[in-house]
């Protein structure tokens, strides 16, 4: 997500396009799913090591920790 904003964008404004050169659903992914799958990833590695129980634990784990979080958070942040 980091990449495409750091080094692409200027390249893309200097040169006065207004869109980006991809299509929308890959814009859709570079925004939303990939950065989701990223933090799941990490979380339930995270998770496994830290607490020290078995990975296909904590892939389960997990979701049942994000999910409330995420609504306290839509509620607040909006």
């Amino acid at each position: 997500m980091l990449v495409p904003e750091l080094f692409l964008a200027p390249f893309f404004i200097a040169a006065g396009r207004t869109s980006l050169p991809w299509p929308e659903w890959v814009e859709m992914l570079r925004i939303f799913l990939l950065p989701l799958s990223w933090l799941y990833a990490l979380s339930a590695l995270g998770l496994s090591r830290v607490q020290k129980i078995a990975w296909p634990k904590s892939l389960l784990i997990v979701p049942a920790a994000l999910v409330p979080m995420g609504l306290l958070m839509a509620v607040f942040i909006r």
